[in-house]
């Protein structure tokens, strides 16, 4: 017995003592995007005086905005930008979602603030119209949120989206005389 207790002691004290598995840390790129707080605002106006909702194909009221992001990388760790999506949000309710892929990534360097292309964000009437009436009343006013992400992976392929960013756009139908 006395054999026993000092072979499970001693077999206790050898387990403990081992090295172990030992952790591999490893971090990932963090890409976040940088915003100003403005206002978009859209003016779509109305091209046959039928409405937004009652419009002729060939002749469709847009506006198109351009937004330029700038993206900033925390960690400095090498990272590449393949594509931007947007989305304009109603309400919380998602009504249209457009994707921008870039065909050759764009590479993040250490720390460094880097400016994407220029996104040419454009609302015709019809988007117009479900904004309009998404937002409670059909007067011509459309309020909401454009919701950017980006999408980037690492130096080993492994994808990862960055925290979104909301910015405010405001829809009006101008007056026409």
């Amino acid at each position: 017995m006395k054999n026993f207790l000092l072979l499970s002691i001693f077999f206790l004290f050898t387990i403990s003592c081992s090295i172990g598995p030992i952790p591999v840390y490893y971090t990932q790129p963090i890409v976040t995007i940088l915003d100003d707080t403005l206002e978009v605002v859209f003016s779509v106006p109305d091209k046959d005086a039928s409405g937004w909702n009652h419009y002729n194909p060939s002749n469709i009221g847009s506006d198109t905005v351009y937004l330029s992001p700038e993206v900033y990388e925390k960690t400095g760790i090498k990272s590449f930008i393949e594509k931007i999506e947007y989305r304009f949000l109603v309400d919380g309710n998602t009504i249209q979602k457009e994707t921008y892929e870039f065909d050759i990534p764009i590479e993040t360097f250490e720390k460094d603030t880097i400016s994407l292309p220029e996104l040419m964000i454009v609302i015709d009437e019809q988007l117009a119209y479900t904004i309009d009436t998404e937002d409670g009343f059909a007067d011509n006013v459309g309020n909401g949120i454009i919701e950017l992400l980006v999408y980037y992976t690492d130096l080993k392929g492994e994808g990862f989206s960055s925290v979104p960013i909301r910015r405010r756009f405001k829809l009006v139908k101008p007056l026409t005389y």
